[in-house]
């Protein structure tokens, strides 16, 4: 039998984990496949070695201070008070734009599986209605609803994702693994790090494992691992089957941002396979959605004070939700552009300010240090090149300076 806290030890692992999987993977092989799988093997398994590193930092940092802390008190008591409004901002639109993402790429998706099952077309403003009317409304009656609702869809996420993989593997050529164009290389760093993102609720994990801290270290070594492997063997089964180049390539899904499902039909001829493929890219997103939508509209309710006010609950819940309908409203780009600029924003909010806060706290001498995380200065600092030239990656890509040439492809 094992020991309350080693039941701890395991829902913690699945909650880093839970936390990691959702709909970003839904766009790394979009991305990915025009640099190549060997490639982005290499990068997909530097950005997990150090976002790991990254969860270390932060658990530094929260061991230093009371349990219950948020990230911005722990930006405010370390940097000040402009650090903690910096802070709550990025945090703002983290939310805001993973929750456009999502509108976007599920009615991206169940737009196509109507207009090929009906052979109809829809407007292109019908994108937010299906996630919107059906699953938001969930958000208003609170965590154990949602909590309820979302381990009923991960089990359904889980079948979906084996099934797709079990029946892509054989089917994999070697030659499609053996692609690589350099020139693309930088274009998915963004994305994956969104992939591993789960370092927000580490304050958290820490209240709820008792400060242990070789526990919470085996959390978060194991929670993220599991991601990994789901990760490349996800790579494996896509990448191994679908082309780059050509009218059914993962170029020109990139460019139109046209959704997985319909390259798996369309390359292997299978109904059922891309009703899978439509099934896992929906329940992935909306479990996305659930948590990073929950999330943020506590954060707003505590934000405006609603307490047991439904006038002030109606109002967060409606701030919660119009921003990001707005964003996709108009905002042309769609799906994969937003998680990108989510990836720059994680890049702020989860590796330049949590190397920040360590640095400021390990030059005060009147702090007790519980545990400190592998790195000097010099690490700290190699920390903050490689999360600030990923934010600018991301500005010059999407301000038109860094140009990648997809038409080439594609032709």
């Amino acid at each position: 039998m094992l020991s309350e806290l080693d039941s701890k030890v395991f829902g913690g692992t699945l909650l880093i984990a839970g936390t990691s999987i959702g709909a970003a993977m839904l766009a790394m092989p979009i991305l990915t496949g025009m640099f190549g799988f060997l490639g982005t093997l290499v990068i997909i398994i530097c950005c997990w070695l150090f976002m790991y590193w990254m969860a270390l930092i932060i658990l530094e940092a929260c061991l230093q201070f009371e349990e219950g802390v948020s990230f911005v008190t722990l930006a405010q008591d370390s940097l000040g008070n402009a650090a903690a409004g910096v802070t709550w901002v990025t945090f703002l639109l983290l939310f805001y734009s993973l929750l456009a993402a999502y509108l976007s790429g599920s009615g991206g998706i169940v737009v196509d599986a109507l207009e090929s099952l009906f052979n109809i077309n829809l407007p292109p403003y019908f994108d937010i209605f299906p996630l919107l009317i059906i699953f938001a409304p969930f958000i208003y009656f609170g965590l154990s609803v949602v909590d309820r609702l979302n381990r009923y869809l991960m089990v359904g996420m889980f079948m979906s994702y084996s099934s797709i993989v079990a029946w892509l593997l054989p089917k994999i050529s070697l030659e499609k693994l053996l692609y690589v164009d350099y020139s693309f290389s930088l274009l998915s760093f963004s994305v994956i790090v969104t992939s591993f993102g789960y370092h927000v609720i580490i304050p958290t994990l820490v209240t709820y494992l008792e400060r242990d801290v070789r526990r919470i270290k085996s959390c978060l070594f194991y929670g993220s691992f599991i991601p990994l492997i789901i990760y490349i063997l996800w790579e494996t089964a896509i990448l191994g089957i679908l082309p780059v180049q050509g009218s059914n390539g993962l170029a020109l899904a990139f460019k139109q941002d046209l959704p997985l499902a319909r390259l798996l039909r369309i390359e292997l001829g299978s109904d059922f396979i891309a009703a899978l493929a439509r099934g896992f890219s929906i329940i992935a997103i909306i479990t996305s959605f659930l948590g990073v939508a929950q999330g943020l509209f506590d954060f707003l309710k505590d934000g405006v004070k609603a307490g047991a006010s439904r006038k002030k609950q109606i109002l967060a819940f409606v701030l919660t939700l119009v921003p990001p309908v707005m964003l996709v409203i108009f905002f042309e780009q769609g799906f994969i552009t937003l998680l990108d600029y989510a990836g720059a924003l994680i890049a702020i909010i989860m590796g330049i300010i949590p190397i920040l806060i360590v640095w400021h706290l390990r030059k005060r001498k009147d702090r007790y240090v519980e545990y400190r995380a592998p790195g000097n200065n010099l690490a700290l600092s190699l920390g903050l090149v490689f999360f600030g030239v990923l934010v600018l990656l991301v500005l010059l890509k999407n301000l038109g300076f860094l140009n990648f040439n997809i038409d080439v492809l594609i032709s």
